[in-house]
């Protein structure tokens, strides 16, 4: 169709194993040698279609995304004095009207949302431009499902946690509370974040330097433990344990502990939330 990309066979953290790194350099290639080919249109528009605000999906790809378009499309005479009209339409109704006289519009006129209950039942949307410029677009989409359920997800990582204390159950101000944060890996993944919220009600009291500040390990913030490792493979399980002492007596809600991949390809997991009672 319009479209026209390179892709490798699997994710290594190379770059001809980014889909877009790897048509990113196959585009200021080809519109090097042949710079009319009608893949170089093509090409433009998949990388278009793979930006999500300002960001593809990590630094690195979108930095290459970056390069090349700006290597291949040549800027129009009047493409820093616009001076044009945009309207926005669904099923040929105006949801926005915008006018451009500035090449950076203010943030307000940059984005526009359309209302989920117009696009209950789908709908055309369309873009009409009046007067002199050019107009640069990109979509996002966010789709919420009801009744999802987990098995439904498949997940790369799945995510398991307890708590534990002298007392069972029984939680009093002072006691110490082990926490452990199980992640097992249903496939090798790079550059795994695991991050435990800490329920509302405890701190976290490490000894002085204790925390660090290293890469791949544990690190505490003011309401999270988060771990950092570089590999995980397949079938591997990741046992984290801390300990937090129970500070404030209530009932409060521990947040689910959460893994992902930081950079790609994603993939994410959640574990289940808790309630705890403190006296």
């Amino acid at each position: 169709g319009s479209f026209s990309h390179w892709a490798g066979e699997g994710w290594h953290y190379r770059w001809e194993d980014d889909p877009i790194e790897t048509t990113a350099y196959a585009l200021r290639f080809l519109h090097a040698i042949a710079p009319h080919d009608p893949h170089v249109a093509r090409v433009v528009n998949w990388l278009h279609a793979q930006q999500h605000g300002s960001w593809f999906v990590n630094t690195k790809d979108t930095a290459a995304a970056i390069y090349a378009m700006s290597e291949v499309l040549a800027m129009s005479s009047n493409e820093l004095n616009p001076h044009e009209t945009i309207r926005v339409t669904l099923d040929g109704h105006t949801i926005k009207t915008v006018r451009i006289d500035a090449p950076v519009l203010p943030r307000d006129q940059a984005s526009i949302v359309i209302p989920a209950r117009l696009l209950r039942h789908g709908g055309a949307v369309r873009f009409e431009r009046d007067g002199t410029g050019s107009l640069a677009w990109s979509t996002d989409w966010v789709q919420y499902v009801r009744d999802l359920r987990a098995s439904d997800l498949d997940p790369t990582f799945s995510v398991s946690r307890t708590y534990t204390t002298a007392n069972g159950n029984d939680w009093r101000i002072g006691d110490m509370i082990d926490v452990n944060v199980a992640v097992t890996a249903r496939a090798d993944s790079q550059y795994v974040a695991v991050e435990d919220p800490f329920p509302a009600g405890l701190e976290y009291q490490p000894k002085q330097y204790e925390s660090g500040d290293s890469w791949s390990g544990l690190q505490f913030f003011d309401d999270r433990a988060v771990f950092f490792t570089s590999r995980v493979w397949r079938g591997q399980t990741i046992r984290l344990h801390y300990t937090l002492r129970a500070t404030t007596a209530g009932a409060f809600t521990a947040p689910a502990p959460t893994a992902y991949a930081m950079y790609g390809p994603a993939a994410a997991a959640s574990g289940k939330p808790a309630q705890v009672t403190i006296r």
